[in-house]
């Protein structure tokens, strides 16, 4: 089944009740959360617990200013780690600073293409929903999910990168060879933002796995090469090709750091709350982060084989999250979150359907669960340990292991 499309008996009966039920939830929990956002005491300011617009002032600016790019003075090596590309569209839009939450002028530009790229992803998501209603009710869980608004209010470029895996998925099965090259592009392109979108370049490898002869060559070439061009000439404008080696070790250290410091998805994360100990951080904390990678490689290479399109996309998008460890990964699980949702209203049943349902409305829901014992919220937590249910309800599901004929190309 395409990302784009419902499978007929989705499109005859429309949604199931289970996954209608879910799109309100989402809605209403959206409208309470915007309700309770100015009462301190509900404590939904903690879906951003962070500085304001941080990723863009204290890490991205800071690079974009210094005389030796990834090597800035006024923030850590480490978190000069973005691809060059980054900085100079960046730059395009946004080089000045505002205060706390009254933006600058750029900064309002860097704001507003975000979301406007989100929204145009999220629209190219839910297209092949049944029901106009279905599909507004959908994009307005997306544009809320936590994942979404962190992306927003940190200024991360990341959410551009989610749109273009959004392009990707619309159109890479396409009939039309142009529209599936826009969608090899636009994976070079996620890629040389934020290298890690590569991943759902195994989706070429699926479709490989499931009609040999239909082997999508030209497709992975272009993706493959326009991957490596935009990421690679834009040294030549930023920083200079001697720079390379530095942003290599700058990102090696950033996942290296930040898979122990506090991460929200992940076997590390995992073990942060549910193991007692003494010291602050778990002393072997890096142990679960290099566990938490293994998963993420198991996942990917499971989803080669993977028989449903929901399937695959739960398994690539798992391991995005794991290997991006902040708020923001979570927004490479919404592909799987639609194509759940286009899913036969039979695919599954009983325990397993609510699982899934429970699931989902956990890790998109803006609506802060206080935590009752501490400051702050559950919601991280929640989110992460939700994401295994899904990983393990789906582990046990027929629906991912149809025959190679029932899958649609």
């Amino acid at each position: 089944m395409h990302i784009g499309s419902t499978s007929d008996a989705a499109s005859q009966t429309g949604l199931a009740p289970a996954r209608r039920g879910l799109l309100v939830s989402l809605f209403a929990s959206a409208a309470l959360f915007a309700a309770l956002l100015f009462v301190p005491a509900a404590r939904q300011s903690g879906i951003f617990p962070y500085d304001e617009f941080c990723d863009y002032r204290m890490f991205m600016l800071p690079t974009m200013e210094s005389d030796v790019p990834y090597r800035p003075t006024a923030a850590k090596a480490r978190d000069a780690c973005y691809p060059p590309i980054a900085y100079i569209a960046a730059g395009a839009l946004v080089k000045d600073r505002g205060q706390k939450w009254s933006l600058s002028c750029g900064e309002k530009w860097l704001f507003v293409s975000i979301f406007g790229m989100q929204l145009f992803g999220a629209l190219l998501l839910v297209h092949g929903l049944p029901g106009f209603g279905a599909r507004l009710a959908a994009v307005l869980a997306i544009i809320m999910s936590p994942a979404c608004i962190c992306t927003l209010l940190r200024g991360n470029p990341s959410g551009w990168a989610f749109a273009f895996v959004c392009i990707f998925l619309f159109w890479y099965r396409s009939e039309s060879r142009a529209r599936r090259m826009v969608a090899a592009v636009s994976l070079g392109m996620a890629t040389a933002l934020k290298i890690a979108p590569c991943l759902f370049g195994v989706l070429y490898l699926s479709n490989m796995m499931s009609v040999p002869r239909r082997i999508p060559w030209l497709e992975i070439v272009a993706s493959a090469l326009s991957a490596i061009f935009l990421t690679f000439s834009p040294f030549l404008f930023f920083g200079g090709f001697a720079a390379v080696p530095q942003w290599i070790a700058n990102a090696s250290a950033n996942a290296e750091f930040y898979s122990v410091d506090n991460p929200l998805w992940g076997l590390a994360a995992l073990a942060n709350h549910v193991i007692d100990s003494k010291e602050m951080f778990l002393p072997c904390i890096g142990h679960f982060a290099w566990a938490t990678r293994i998963l993420a490689v198991v996942l990917v290479v499971l989803s080669v084989f993977v028989r449903s399109e929901y399937g695959k996309l739960l398994g690539i998008g798992a391991a995005m999250a794991f290997l991006t460890h902040h708020d923001y990964g979570g927004a490479y699980l919404i592909p799987a979150f639609v194509a759940w949702m286009c899913d036969s209203p039979t695919a599954n049943n009983g325990v397993k359907l609510l699982l899934q349902a429970i699931a989902w409305f956990i890790i998109l829901t803006p609506l802060q669960i206080p935590n009752p014992f501490f400051s702050g919220t559950l919601n991280a937590m929640l989110q992460n340990e939700f994401l295994f249910v899904l990983l393990g309800v789906s582990a046990f599901s027929p629906s991912l292991r149809r025959p190679l004929h029932d899958t649609a190309i």
